[in-house]
């Protein structure tokens, strides 16, 4: 039945036209907002249930790519707007009067409050959704300069917080900016991104909570501190960071500049293989050395 509704209301902007469309635009989007209001995890059929709705919105506003661009430009900037209030909550870095940036400096319990505004289901299902529109929408001129500010804005809430706690939501925004990468054949860096988590104790060191409960970063935005301590969750994270740097790696596979973009990854893999004890995730790095480093012969061969 919704998905006969939606097939109605798609003949009738089609049918009536830019109007009604407008409407449509305007009305689909709310729509999806209300249902993305959500808690701490989230059940599968629920997540298709979302992923359906938002396919919808984006078969709607790949219609007429002109008047989408106004609406996405102005929903995107809200989402702009959100990051920037959790970012200025900090305060200023640097203050010449001790005390008065003392006594600016935010509660944590306003920086949690201000956070949660940005690490909201509501707020990631909408990267995610503009994520799926801009790449749809990719082949448009018109509409390819939307790709630039939703990256800042998706790099941002990757950074926002640098804590393991926050990893399934640095995987999602990994996995968005490399949609984006590849939609619209544009370098993002997103290496740095994956490779400082292999930096953080919680990955480097043996787990200390026991092998816990399953994880699937797509089902929870945060996880509790008990959880980061396990085995799972440790397992989960490096197999993603492994999972989403191969994809970002391939996408420039047959680069000119891939010997210079794969130099640093594989520094830090390798060191990461020589710090990890866990003899499993140290074969799942060995073969990404493996790959990369194969496709670094063949780049030098090709450009001698």
């Amino acid at each position: 039945m919704p998905f006969i509704s939606f097939l109605f209301l798609r003949d009738l902007c089609v049918q009536v036209g830019p109007d009604c469309l407008d409407t449509c635009l305007k009305g689909i989007y709310k729509a999806y907002l209300v249902n993305c209001k959500l808690s701490k995890s989230i059940s599968g059929s629920k997540l298709q249930h979302i992923q359906f709705l938002g396919n919808c919105v984006k078969e709607l506003y790949i219609l007429d790519p002109q008047s989408a661009y106004q609406h996405a430009f102005v929903f995107i900037r809200q989402l702009a707007v959100i990051l920037r209030g959790a970012l200025t909550e900090r305060g200023p870095k640097t203050s010449k009067d001790k005390k008065q940036k003392e006594r600016n400096k935010p509660t944590n319990k306003q920086l949690e409050k201000s956070y949660q505004k940005v690490y909201d289901w509501q707020f990631i299902f909408c990267l995610e959704l503009w994520t799926g529109v801009v790449c749809g929408c990719s082949s448009e001129e018109n509409f390819r300069p939307l790709a630039y500010p939703l990256t800042q804005i998706i790099h941002g809430v990757a950074c926002l917080v640098p804590s393991a706690r926050y990893f399934p939501v640095r995987i999602r925004c990994v996995k968005m900016l490399n949609c984006i990468a590849e939609a619209t054949g544009t370098f993002i860096p997103v290496s740095s991104l994956l490779l400082d988590m292999l930096e953080m104790k919680e990955l480097r060191g043996r787990p200390d909570g026991g092998v816990g409960k399953a994880v699937n970063m797509f089902n929870v935005k945060q996880v509790d501190k008990k959880m980061v301590k396990t085995r799972a969750f440790q397992e989960a994270c490096i197999y993603s960071v492994v999972d989403e740097l191969a994809k970002h790696l391939a996408q420039w596979s047959y680069s000119v500049a891939f010997i210079e973009m794969s130099f640093l990854p594989l520094v830090q893999l390798r060191n990461f293989c020589k710090t990890i004890k866990a003899d499993r995730f140290r074969k799942e790095m060995k073969d990404l050395i493996h790959q990369v480093e194969a496709n670094v012969e063949f780049m030098s061969a090709k450009r001698a």
